[in-house]
This record gives C-alpha cells, structure tokens and sequence, in this order.
C-alpha cells in the first residue's frame, strides 16, 4: 500500500510541474506580446503608453519568477546567482560557471549578468577611512 502512496504523490509533482510549465508558457507569451507593444509605443513617442507598459511588464516578470521559483521547488532544483544555470540543491558549486552556491536563500532565477554583488550596508557611526588609531602619525 505504501508503494501506491509513493507512486500517487510523484504523479500529483508531476500533474502540478506540468500545470506550472503550462502557466510559465503563456506568462512568457504574454511577456513577449507586452515588449513588442512597448517597442511600438516607444518607436511612436507615446510616453504615457510606454510607462504603463513598464508597469505591466514588470509584474509579468515577477509573475515569471515566481513561477520560475515553484518549478525549481517542485523539481527540487535551484539556480546559479551568477550564470543562471540550474543546479541540483546538494550542489556546493555550479556546474557551469563554479560560482560557490552558498544557500538556498543565496540563490536567485534572474542572473546578475556579471554585476558584481552589492557591499553591505554599513552600521551607523563606520566611515570609510581606517580607524583613528591606525591613522599614519605626521
């Protein structure tokens, strides 16, 4: 019995990956059909058009990535915050670019394209300069 349990859950994972890609699909389409809409907006110098559509496009992309972000849980998967590439979650390092993959909190679905991360934000009080007592005598 318990080996028809185990069978019946992977086909539900399955069903819902299969609805997933279906839904990440369309959302990709209707992405698409967006940018083409904002090129013409832009190439006709409707200003007001083509800020709306910034608008829109950038909930469809979060939409992506949410959906992008489901798949991976679904499959058990994650992605290189560096190249982007997917990776099993055992993973320590991507198999395409060897970025050290920290965390899984680490990881991001839309690659950095090279940035390089952003320095933590500094405590209140730090300045820039070494400390006082480190300062060259003159």
């Amino acid at each position: 019995m318990e080996k028809w349990k185990g069978v019946s859950a992977r086909a539900r994972a399955l069903a819902e990956t299969a609805r997933r890609n279906a839904e990440l699909g369309e959302a990709r389409g209707a992405l698409a059909q967006a940018f083409r809409a904002l090129g013409e907006a832009y190439y006709a110098k409707d200003t007001l058009r083509a800020a709306e559509l910034v608008n829109r496009i950038d909930g469809m992309k979060a939409r992506v990535e949410s959906l992008l972000c489901e798949l991976d849980a679904l499959r058990d998967e994650r992605r290189c915050p560096r190249c982007g590439a997917v990776q099993r979650k055992e993973h320590r390092f991507c198999v395409q670019c060897g970025a050290a993959l920290e965390t899984h909190e680490a990881m991001i679905h839309w690659p950095q394209s090279g940035a390089a991360q952003s320095a933590p934000e500094k405590q209140n009080g730090e300045n820039d300069g070494p400390p006082e007592s480190e300062t060259p005598a003159e």
